[in-house]
């Protein structure tokens, strides 16, 4: 279960102090799909082989997460599923 964190490199430095993480985030989990694919259940529906990409949303950023869905479903597939969390709590 690869994560997503951001679509645009301006917040990833400002959070993560990271350079290009969009592109090479991006490139990693392009190949990651490349290599298993959709996600595939049995007849239990316990999973089999697949990609769930997990992204977790960040108070006030609701432009990236629309971005980040928005590539899943143009550069992955739209068969992909999405692990979306909301747990994120500033530091008092």
């Amino acid at each position: 279960m690869p994560d997503i964190k951001y679509a645009d490199n301006e917040i990833a430095l400002k959070y993560s102090k990271v350079n290009n993480y969009v592109q090479i985030n991006q490139l990693a989990l392009k190949e990651m799909k490349r290599q298993v694919g959709d996600l595939e259940v049995d007849k239990n529906a316990i999973a089999k082989k697949g990609t769930i990409v997990r992204h977790l949303v960040l108070p006030g950023n609701v432009n990236n997460t629309k971005n980040v869905l928005k590539f899943i479903a143009k550069d992955l597939s739209t068969n992909t599923y999405v692990s979306l969390m909301s747990q994120y709590h500033t530091a008092l």
